[in-house]
């Protein structure tokens, strides 16, 4: 009989081999040992076994080869190895390198994000950008560098980075550099000069850092550069103002300050302490009012309070006394200095020595009692307006107010002393020389002053050379004799053109005398026509300055005529008007008044009116229309002069902007006016162009309850 036989099924041979050994050994002879790989080898090979009818035993390491074997071998063992901890590593092998594979993943697309980044960058920069080898070669740049520069992509890539900095400059970038490479910085700033490709200075900030490798060796340096040129410009532009303004205070002849808010000094220059006795430590903090004499301490505070409280320009005429008892006259001016938030940081001022004016003020207030009044009053009010420039402009014309009314005054004189002088010396003569006359020649003396009365018509000086040598030619055709003295007498009566009725006088021997005492007869008329007239000018001027003078306190609008303010502010200047100035006015009818400050209105058309003489060089035309529109009524002022150059027309309205020599402005003119015809919601405008300036000023009608 057979041995029985015994397979050995496992899924590789190798571990088949093995057992096989080992069983052998052990059952020797007993049992016939083969192996089989896999379930479907092992059922082929226990069929062949069981033909010889022994039996057979199977011990298999897979569960799954006992398929087709239960009904082919006796006994079947099953031998199982725990392998959990393998496929447990195994899965976790598995996720890891999934993990690895991700990461990796990841990590390489955020590497190729970043140098996208890095290159969008560096590239849309707006500040230069560039990559330098450490032997200072340039490897990159960014289009900023180049539009820096003025230098084209290969250009700068074919440079040096000292071929391209300022020769000055070249060490200072050195020294830095090796500080990189040494470590003892990890970047460096630096403000430095650059050449342009055009040669010209490029004045950038500099940030350099020092890239390295993953051995900590240095690979090539990042640059980034910042156009600094028009700050460094400006730098140097506010240093060069800074001397300016510290030699204008030094040589300034007037004195200089400058407070706090509270009004507390901080700087004062020498001229200041000229005036006032004080040093500049005396006058540090509220030292510089022991300078104003006692009588005007009250008022110069009141004034610049008020000032402070309404946002305005301080100005104010005081008297300084100093510890000796000298005292100085002075005009203190200040505005406020403001932050970029429109808060007061500090005032800054001048005061201005003004004594000799005050010496001539009184020589002139002694000489003439009446101008003195006018003058007194012009001072009472000057005090009220502080604030505005008004007196300043009533100041330039008061030269030519004073001949306005001397003018007419002298015309008065003259005319009485003429009279006066006839009323003496011909007045019974003239009475005797009547009743002698023979009756005709009476009648010819009664028409003679009958036809002086009616050539009242008022002719020009050419007028009166051309009718006079008519009536010379026409005397001399008639042989009277003295024809040119005999015309004069009459062109001055007024008769220009002799009836015929008159040549019986003209002929009679006694006519040249009839003529004469008729002439100093109608003279008497019309020296007392003179009187009438000069007083009727004496007093519009007289009115206009009271208009001008004049300031209502009560901030509170009043109906207000414009044509009249114009008409007040046109008189006080008929004197400049003289020298080749012709006026044009372009009035609408029936215009209606406005609610607002009239008094403040006149300085707008003071200031309009003075800009436009000195722009024309008091030679030109000047035009006033008024007009009613939509929005209100609308004033334009327009002169022929030279224009305002396009380059300052923004500026035109900025305070202390002016276009006039020093001392002739101070700016704040049209700002002024600009806050005034603001603070009746009006606008104010202009356009100009050479031989055309016209300022133009809507102010809204606005009722009271508006």
């Amino acid at each position: 009989m057979n041995k029985p036989a015994i397979i050995l099924i496992d899924r590789e041979i190798t571990l088949s081999d093995h057992l096989k050994r080992e069983l052998s050994r052990a059952l020797e002879n007993e049992f016939e040992i083969k192996t089989a790989v896999g379930g479907m080898n092992a059922v082929d090979l226990a069929k062949d076994l069981r033909m010889g009818d022994r039996e057979v035993a199977a011990i298999i390491s897979n569960p799954k080869a006992l398929e087709g074997l239960t009904r082919i071998v006796n006994y079947a063992i099953a031998t199982f190895q725990d392998i959990t901890p393998r496929k447990q590593g195994e899965k976790l092998l598995a996720r890891y390198n999934r993990t690895l594979a991700k990461e990796v993943s990841e990590q390489t697309e955020a590497l190729q994000d970043s140098e996208q980044r890095f290159k969008n960058a560096f590239e849309t920069a707006p500040i230069g950008m560039y990559l330098v080898s450490l032997k200072g070669q340039l490897m990159q740049v960014n289009p900023s560098v180049c539009r820096i520069l003025g230098y084209s992509e290969s250009e700068l890539l074919a440079r040096t980075f000292q071929e391209i900095t300022h020769p000055e400059d070249v060490e200072i970038d050195l020294r830095y550099v090796r500080q990189l490479l040494r470590g003892k910085r990890p970047r460096y700033h630096v403000e430095k000069r650059y050449v342009h490709k055009n040669g010209q200075i490029v004045w950038a900030l500099l940030s350099v850092s020092l890239v390295r490798d993953v051995q900590q060796q240095p690979s090539y340096f990042i640059c980034q550069i910042q156009d600094i040129t028009a700050r460094k410009e400006t730098e140097e532009a506010l240093r060069a103002s800074e001397r300016r303004y510290a030699t204008l205070t030094k040589m300034s002849p007037a004195g200089i300050f400058r407070t706090d808010p509270q009004g507390n000094y901080s700087f004062v220059n020498d001229r200041w302490c000229q005036m006032t006795g004080l040093t500049p430590q005396l006058a540090m903090g509220m030292g510089w009012a022991s300078a104003l004499h006692p009588e005007d301490r009250d008022r110069v505070a009141t004034d610049w309070c008020r000032a402070a409280q309404l946002n305005l320009p301080f100005s104010c005429e005081y008297r300084f006394m100093s510890p000796d008892g000298v005292v100085v006259w002075v005009v203190g001016q200040a505005v406020a200095e403001k932050d970029s938030k429109g808060n007061i940081i500090s005032y800054i001022g001048t005061v201005t020595d003004v004594s000799a004016l005050k010496q001539v003020e009184t020589a002139l207030q002694e000489k003439n009692e009446a101008l003195n009044q006018t003058l007194q009053e012009l001072k009472r009010t000057q005090n009220e307006l502080i604030q505005s420039e008004k007196m300043v402009a009533l100041g330039q014309l008061i030269a030519g107010v004073a001949h306005e009314i001397n003018t007419p005054l002298a015309a008065i004189r003259s005319s009485i002393e003429h009279i006066s002088d006839f009323f003496d010396q011909k007045l019974d003569k003239t009475s005797s020389f009547y009743r002698h006359l023979s009756s005709p020649r009476q009648q010819d003396f009664l028409n003679l002053l009958d036809r002086s009365a009616q050539g009242s018509a008022t002719i020009s000086h050419r007028e009166k050379r051309q009718y006079k040598r008519r009536l010379i030619r026409k005397l001399e055709g008639d042989e009277i004799a003295n024809a040119d003295i005999l015309a004069d007498y009459l062109i001055d009566m007024g008769i220009y053109e002799p009836s015929d009725a008159l040549a019986p006088l003209f002929q009679d021997p006694n006519g040249l005398s009839i003529v004469k005492t008729a002439y100093q007869l109608t003279s008497v008329k019309s020296s007392a026509q003179t009187i009438t007239t000069a007083t009727d000018r004496a007093a519009k001027v007289v009115f206009a300055l009271k208009t001008y003078a004049h300031y209502d306190h009560s901030e509170r609008k009043i109906p207000t005529d414009i044509l009249k303010g114009i008409e007040t502010v046109l008189t006080l200047y008929q004197n400049q008007f003289k020298g080749g100035v012709k006026i044009l006015r372009r009035y609408a009818p029936n215009l209606p008044m406005i609610w607002g400050y009239p008094d403040e209105l006149n300085q707008v058309w003071t200031n309009l009116i003075h800009n436009a003489l000195q722009a024309m060089n008091n030679q030109g035309r000047l035009i006033f229309e008024v007009v009613l529109r939509n929005c209100g009524i609308c004033v334009s002022v327009i002169d022929s002069g030279g224009g305002i150059p396009q380059e300052i027309q923004p500026r035109i309205f900025q305070p202390f902007f002016t276009t006039k020599p020093p001392g002739e402005g101070s700016g704040l003119g049209l700002d002024i006016a600009k806050k005034i015809i603001e603070k009746h919601q009006g606008t104010i405008g202009f356009e100009s162009e050479p031989g055309k300036t016209a300022f133009r000023v809507c102010l809204p009608l606005n009722r009271p309850e508006e």
